[in-house]
């Protein structure tokens, strides 16, 4: 019985074949480097409880506050964490986001701040509720919040203006700053530090503040 041709081609073959598919490497799927990050409370904020009771607060003078939404400019709307290598040189930290934006993050700590200090009854966040009427209104409006990595080592940079107003007379401005908090030291490459860093500038912001209303 005669061999058939293409039995005879596919011996031939299949060896050849092998050796070429052994030799292949196909693409595996790698893990996502990506790694997100929240501005936290520092601990000694959410540790201190507001001071005096719902009621004390209502008779004290202790006032409600009304936090507008906090202003960023256009290179702090990024998803990725800004680092500044110097100068006018801005960069994205690789493969670290935020995990809300930025803003958001920062009201909602400076919110939490507030209702820690002495001169603070309650406070609203922006969007406020219509009937809810502050005594005071805050606008916050962001110049910094990143990472420095330049020739002087990996430090914090957050820089804020803020104005204290009064709804009840038409606005008008009752105090104002600008603040600055002092840079603090991170590891290349450590966004957790970094973003602890500057959840802690951002509260010192709402000491700050608390202290203005105060006044």
């Amino acid at each position: 019985m005669k061999s058939c041709p293409f039995s005879i081609f596919a011996r031939l073959v299949a060896p050849v074949a092998l050796v070429v598919l052994a030799g292949c490497s196909f693409p595996s799927a790698k893990p996502d480097p990506t790694r997100y990050y929240l501005l936290s409370v520092p601990s000694s904020v959410a540790a201190t409880p507001a001071a005096g009771t719902a009621a004390e607060r209502a008779s004290s003078k202790a006032v409600t506050v009304g936090l507008s939404r906090v202003e960023l400019p256009a290179y702090l709307r990024s998803v990725a964490l800004v680092l500044r290598p110097g100068g006018t040189e801005l960069r994205q930290a690789p493969a670290a986001r935020w995990a809300e934006p930025l803003d958001l993050g920062i009201a909602r700590v400076l919110k939490e701040t507030l209702q820690a200090q002495p001169a603070v009854r309650s406070v609203v966040s922006y969007p406020a509720p219509q009937a809810a009427t502050p005594e005071r209104e805050i606008s916050v409006s962001v110049q910094a919040c990143e990472g420095l990595t330049g020739g002087g080592g990996q430090r914090t940079r957050f820089a804020a203006t803020w104005e204290i107003r009064s709804p009840a007379d038409s606005g008008a401005v009752l105090a104002s700053g600008t603040f600055e908090s002092a840079p603090a030291d991170w590891a290349a490459g450590d966004y957790a530090a970094l973003t602890a860093k500057l959840g802690e500038a951002v509260a010192e912001l709402g000491r700050e503040l608390g202290a203005a209303l105060a006044r």
